[in-house]
Order: C-alpha cells, then structure tokens, then sequence
C-alpha cells in the first residue's frame, strides 16, 4: 500500500494552496464570514482550471475518478475558507463522482460536462445512517410525488446549490428508498435559511417538500433504481462521511498554522510564545493528531478508489477529523490568550467552524453506531 502521491495530486495541492493565497486572503474570508456568503467567485476560478472535474471522466470534460486527488483539494481550500470547501465538495462528489458512479448514461450525458466546467452545484439532501428519513416519495403513472422535509440541507440558499440529491422512501412499501436529482427551483420546494455559529456562508436550510413532481428520469439512475438505492445509499452515505472528514482536516490545518504563526511572533516575558514548553506541547499534539487523521482519511480514499469497501474507515474518518477540528479550534483560541476571544482575529472562527461539524446530520453518537456496525459485521 502506497500513499505518496501523484503527481497529478502534488499539482492539484500546490497549485489551489497558490490560489487560495492569491484569491482568498484573510480578510476576504473574514468579511464572507461575518456577512454569512461564500465566494462563489472563486469557485468560478477553480472551475478555469478544471478542478470541479476531478470526479468526471475525461469524455465528459474532467480528470476521471480520483477521490484522494478531491479530497487533497477540499483540505487546500477548507484550511482558508471552509464554507468555499463544502460547495466545491458537494458538487464534486454528489455531483460529479455520484452521477459518473450511478447516473444513467442520459443523465451523465446531460449533468456531467456542466459540473465539469462548474456551472451546476450540488449538494446532499439525505439523513445520516440511522437517522429517520423524513421524504416519502408515491408514485402515479409516470410520476412521482415528494413530501416531507429534509434537514440540514447544505447550500440550501438561493444562489446556492443548482440540484438537490434527495433520498425519499416509499410510502408504499416500507425499506425502499429511492435517489433523485431534484432542482432547487422545483414547484412546491420552500427553503427555510438557518443562521449558524460556524461555517457561515453554507446556506444551512431545511427544504419543504410539498407535492413536489418528479419524472422517471430524475431518479438516479433511471426507472429500473426507483425503490431499489439501498446499495447507493452505502456509498453516498460513506462519501459524505469523506466529505466531512476532509473539511474537518483542513479547518484543522489551518486552525494549527494560525495558532503557530501567532506563537513564532507573539512575545511574553522576554521570549516568544513557541519558547514555552505549554505551547510548545499543545501545537506537537496537533501535529501528531492532523498526520493521524491525515492518513486516516487517505486510507479510505485509496479503498475507494481501489474499488475496495470502505465505509468503515470513511466513518472513522469522520470521526476522527471532526473531532480533532474542535480540538484544534479550541487550542488556537487557547494559545492566543485574550486575542482568541476578539473578533478580529481567526482564532475563534476557526473554534466556531470546528464546533459546528457535529451539529448537523452526523452527530457522534450515530458516527459509533455506523462503526459498530462495521465491526458487528467482520
């Protein structure tokens, strides 16, 4: 087993890590953040240089399927802009990588060249493991009915994501679920926006779903899927679990890059901050605990991509990087001192991000029932 990247992935690294600096400075994020947008812009300019197809195969104008080199990029960008990180996520792997992966050949032909170029964004609108699902979807004729209500919905705004992937069950035969490819503009779609503590600027909403019409060729992967996603829902429910860990991980880097920057330049009784053994200490312990998570998260993503099952090690993913995200933002606000507490400083957007990672579908709690199923099942 070889993690050392490619060269194609080292490319993709130095070269957003390059953009994120030049496009996206702190103040910039700073401002995103306390306005509660995100920078659409820059997605705009990460789609010039072909980045929003790194899940699309190459006749469809992308890199192919690549879920390491994806989320190399999502760590780069979250370690600025977190919230810039969850719609590039959202669209590169519940668009791209999910339509390349389970879309019909109509849909892929379709979707696939705009997610590409960046023109469509996406984002889930599914329950975690465990958790109730709360869309039923009935059928007449042709048609199908959706109704209920989808919470914690990424991007959920207007001006946010262009589709929806929204997992229903069958109100007529209990255990079937189904996947659809849902506007955000649908008739009888209503939105309701909820403010946030962290990772503002993600357009968090719950969507009402009230009579809302969809065709046999919005279900994802054509008819023939309609009450029968149950093996879709393995991986899309692992691939969010990588999505989350990839962005804890770089709210993580960049909480502990802040931090050390601080302790290098800021002096107290004679001698820098990173002199004192204390600081010294806490900044090893998130070096220690960023490389663990690090290869954690590469693990599953070489599974994946190796064809492999991987949805136990994408929940300890999970885990481990959203946990280490609120550790990581509360030991930058703890080594600024006074400072970390100031709204001027990165510190405690940095602790708010890193809090809210837990807050919305994937609690703790059914992160340990989704591993324990795993080991039930070795």
């Amino acid at each position: 087993m070889d993690f050392s990247l490619t060269s194609d992935q080292v490319f993709i690294r130095d070269t957003l890590r390059k953009l994120m600096q030049r496009e996206c400075p702190r103040e910039t994020v700073h401002a995103l953040d306390e306005q509660g947008t995100f920078p659409k812009e820059l997605l705009a300019k990460i789609a010039e240089i072909g980045f929003c197809g790194l899940n699309t195969p190459e006749e469809f104008g992308g890199f192919g399927l690549d879920l390491l080199g994806t989320v190399i990029a999502i760590e780069e960008i979250a370690v600025v802009s977190p919230a810039l990180a969850a719609l590039f996520a959202t669209t590169s792997l519940f668009g791209g990588r999910v339509i390349s992966q389970f879309g019909s050949p109509a849909q892929q032909q379709e979707l696939l060249p705009q997610i590409a170029k960046g023109a469509l964004k996406f984002s889930p609108a599914m329950p975690a493991e465990f958790a109730l699902n709360n869309i039923q979807v009935t059928s007449r004729s042709e048609l199908h009915s959706l109704n209920g209500q989808a919470d914690n919905v990424l991007f959920a705004n207007q001006g946010g994501a262009d589709y929806l992937l929204v997992q229903a069950a069958s109100a007529e035969q209990t255990g079937n679920i189904s996947f659809f490819l849902v506007p955000l503009d649908a008739p009888g779609l209503q939105i309701q926006v909820i403010p946030t503590l962290g990772m503002r600027g993600t357009g968090l909403g719950n969507v009402i779903f009230d009579q809302v019409q969809v065709s046999q060729d919005q279900v994802l992967g054509g008819q023939q899927f309609f009450g029968n996603g149950k093996a879709q829902s393995i991986s899309l429910v692992a691939l969010d679990q990588i999505c989350g860990a990839a962005i804890g991980l770089g709210i993580s880097q960049g909480a502990y890059a802040y931090a050390l920057n601080y302790a290098r330049e800021r002096s107290q009784f004679g001698k820098v901050l990173l002199q004192f053994e204390a600081v010294e200490h806490m900044l090893v312990d998130l070096v220690i605990n960023i490389q663990s998570a690090r290869w954690q998260l590469f693990h599953a993503c070489w599974l994946a991509d190796q064809g492999k099952p991987f949805a136990m090690e994408a929940a300890v993913a999970r885990m481990q990087a959203g946990s280490l995200a609120r550790q990581a933002g509360l030991q930058c606000v703890h080594i600024l001192g006074g400072y970390g507490y100031m709204a001027e400083y990165d510190a405690q957007r940095s602790m708010r991000d890193g809090l809210v990672l837990f807050q919305g579908s994937e609690s703790v709690e059914l992160l340990k029932t989704s591993i324990g199923k795993q080991i039930h099942s070795l």
